[in-house]
């Protein structure tokens, strides 16, 4: 697949929650136009991946690059983590 034509580019991407391991390796392409589902059962990883492809969560490792940036960067403000994507889900009430 061709980088210009993937909007979604995951390589390599790892999160540890302490002891657990809830992302080892994950490698994903989403092209432009194209409709992707994510299934799993429950602690699979689905949230977790999609907030740090969202720009919520933090990556232990691994290249992450929505729309050609990088969710974690922020959206040219300099403020982690606040790249304009939008939430899929609302914020869970506390």
């Amino acid at each position: 697949m061709d980088m210009a034509d993937e909007a979604i580019r995951v390589r390599g991407l790892r999160k540890r929650y302490g002891a657990v391991t809830a992302l080892d390796g994950v490698d994903l392409g989403i092209r432009q136009g194209e409709v992707f589902g994510v299934l799993g059962a429950n602690g699979a990883g689905k949230s977790t991946t999609m907030e740090i492809l969202q720009g919520h969560r933090s990556r232990d490792a691994g290249e992450v690059t929505v729309l050609g940036r990088d969710p974690a960067s922020g959206d040219g403000n300099g403020v982690p983590g606040s790249a304009s994507f939008g939430r899929m889900n609302p914020p869970r009430p506390s």
